[in-house]
């Protein structure tokens, strides 16, 4: 049976209050609950906090009352499997665990003179920002080329990032920046990282999928994606990662959070040598204290614990000398900025 016009009419838009239609019309929008009462149609929802846009300041569940679609009876109560993308592995995600690998210690830098790296991550909230409101002005762009001086960028992490390269163009950094792009780029594996060509040589790189989001808010399969770059001034090596969790945010997706932070230590233990300065950016979708966070915090120090938004570090406390929320430039998603000394080892 066909899916009548009377059933999607019924269904309400981004944020309206869906707690007696439990659909919604916009793709990729989901009804998420706040309590027993009341619920509205969002794009992501933060279980057990306050959401933005909410004057409200009490928690919610965060519990999706429908999938992003109707299907032959109505609202469905769960999303359907994702369609298969070409270079994306049929086989799902393996739940494996084993020891916590342990992670390369940083070798220090005695140079004559101090040196410091400028980080970003930031989620740029593709399907709206540049899909549904055209890119907003170029919005996320300028907000990327303010902030790029007195001190230029260094590296920079994205998540939901479907095409770096324009999102450097953006910020007038195009020639400037090597971007790696993951492959295959899909809505759950769109992610992406970019150093600065006058700051570093790429030594390799390579990502790939180590999670996967639950049947209640399923959507696909999640990845990270590293680089060990040469730091030209200081001659020391930099292994910088990049990863977008899956959800529903604070579960760790189907295998839990603490596989997924498990499996993102072992990709960089895995790929990274010993005297690698570590940098690891995302946005985990995982909130402070959840497994995900404490599994990779057993081997890294979150240096900017900004909500589900981190970048650990393996440097030694005290190296992080700037973090900052530089706005959010259009996304849902407040960028940071963190910028570490390259001192002595641990």
């Amino acid at each position: 049976m066909l899916v009548t016009a009377q059933v999607a009419n019924e269904c309400a838009q981004i944020n309206e209050n869906c707690t007696k239609a439990k659909c919604c019309k916009e793709d990729g929008v989901l009804c998420f609950q706040k309590n027993d009462w009341y619920a509205q149609c969002r794009t992501r929802c933060d279980a057990g906090l306050p959401q933005e846009g909410d004057p409200d300041t009490k928690k919610w569940t965060c519990t999706a009352l429908n999938s992003d679609s109707l299907g032959p009876d109505g609202p469905t109560q769960k999303p359907p499997p994702a369609p298969h993308v070409a270079g994306v592995p049929r086989v799902p995600v393996h739940c494996d665990r084993g020891p916590m690998p342990q992670i390369p210690q940083f070798s220090g830098y005695e140079g004559p003179k101090p040196m410091f790296v400028k980080v970003l991550t930031y989620n740029l909230f593709w399907w709206n920002l540049f899909g549904v409101r055209k890119g907003n002005g170029n919005s996320a762009g300028k907000l990327i080329h303010s902030t790029n001086s007195p001190m230029a960028w260094d590296l920079l992490g994205f998540q939901e990032c479907e095409d770096g390269a324009r999102v450097l163009a953006g910020a007038g950094l195009l020639n400037q920046f090597e971007m790696y792009q993951f492959q295959p780029v899909t809505k759950t594996s769109s992610i992406c990282m970019a150093f600065r060509r006058a700051q570093f040589n790429l030594i390799a790189q390579g990502g790939e999928f180590i999670a996967e989001d639950g049947q209640a808010q399923y959507y696909g399969k999640r990845a990270i994606q590293w680089q060990r770059l040469m730091h030209k001034p200081s001659g020391k090596i930099i292994f910088f990662a990049n990863h977008h969790g899956p959800l529903p945010v604070g579960s760790g997706g189907k295998c839990g959070g603490d596989v997924t932070g498990y499996h993102v230590v072992r990709t960089i233990a895995t790929n990274a040598k010993p005297g690698d300065a570590i940098i690891l950016t995302g946005d985990f979708n995982a909130a402070p204290g959840s497994p995900t966070l404490k599994a990779v915090s057993q081997r890294l120090t979150d240096f900017v614990p900004a909500g589900i938004d981190n970048i650990f570090s393996n440097l030694p406390v005290g190296s992080l000398v700037r973090n900052m929320n530089i706005g959010n430039g259009g996304s849902d998603h407040d960028a940071r900025l963190a910028v570490f000394k390259l001192g002595k080892g641990k």
